[in-house]
């Protein structure tokens, strides 16, 4: 029964695209902590029965990709503890489009922009189709609060150009001293599938231990405490003008996060 719960709870929010009430660019901080209450875990997460989130909030217009203000709910990332399956859901997949990591095979991601949805699934072995993260974040309608690069936005911007979309870094919101390996994947949306980029990666802290060059870095962090690291990528082979630049940032220990996002949030590009 308590699967059950669960699995209707996922599906109810999937369909009216929130979580517990909460709308990705449309809810705030307020309306969260009149809801759900504040934090009540570490790295201010929220721990329930049946799941564990964490809220990303906007710093500020532009700040974080949105023409919202500061404390706008901007992504939720929700990690399951009961065993829940891709294929348990009442949900239609032939409106999610499927995507596989070439350098993370274990992994797929089924997407519909539409409603803003995200479900991280094992993608092979006994567990293929277990749902290790779900993600809410700003629906197909919501792209008129996207801001562009013309937009006076007073940090990172989504560039647009003919042949590429955008680029975004996912990496860990935060982590514990004793994680000490971090994984950076930049992804691109809306390129033309011919284009081959080489991915540059440099980082402020820490030693890449593997992936350069690729679309995803591991950073090995061993004996960084309390303080935050980034990964920038660098596409190499782009056109001229298209967005080339993004970055994420980690808080490690008792770091302060930053104005970033990544997973758990989601990094935009930089200029």
């Amino acid at each position: 029964m308590p699967c059950m719960c669960m699995m209707l709870m996922v599906a109810a929010a999937a369909q009216a695209k929130e979580w517990r009430g909460i709308v990705p660019l449309h809810s705030t901080r307020a309306e969260v902590n009149r809801l759900i209450g504040k934090p009540n875990s570490l790295y201010d997460r929220y721990e329930f029965e049946n799941e564990r989130a964490s809220i990303m909030y906007s710093h500020d217009l532009c700040a974080d990709g949105w023409n919202v203000p500061r404390d706008t709910v901007v992504r939720i990332s929700v990690v399951p503890k009961e065993e829940l399956g891709i294929s348990d859901l009442p949900i239609d997949l032939s409106k999610y489009e499927k995507f596989n990591d070439p350098e993370v095979p274990a992994h797929s991601y089924y997407v519909n922009r539409e409603e803003g949805i995200r479900y991280d699934v094992v993608a092979e072995g006994k567990d293929k189709g277990l749902i290790l993260n779900i993600y809410y974040e700003p629906a197909a309608k919501d792209e008129y609060l996207r801001c562009s690069h013309d937009s006076g936005g007073r940090a990172d911007s989504v560039q647009q150009c003919r042949g590429v979309g955008r680029i975004e870094v996912d990496c860990p919101t935060s982590v514990s001293e004793s994680d000490t390996l971090i994984k950076f994947t930049a992804q691109i949306y809306g390129a033309d599938p011919n284009l081959q980029p080489t991915y540059n990666w440099t980082i402020s802290a820490g030693t890449i231990s593997s992936g350069q060059r690729t679309h995803t870095i591991t950073v090995e962090t061993a004996g960084l405490t309390a303080q935050t690291i980034s990964a920038k990528v660098e596409l190499v082979g782009f056109p001229r003008k298209c967005p080339k630049i993004a970055s994420c940032k980690v808080s490690i220990g008792s770091a302060t996060r930053k104005a970033e996002l990544g997973r758990g949030r989601r990094c935009l590009p930089s200029r």
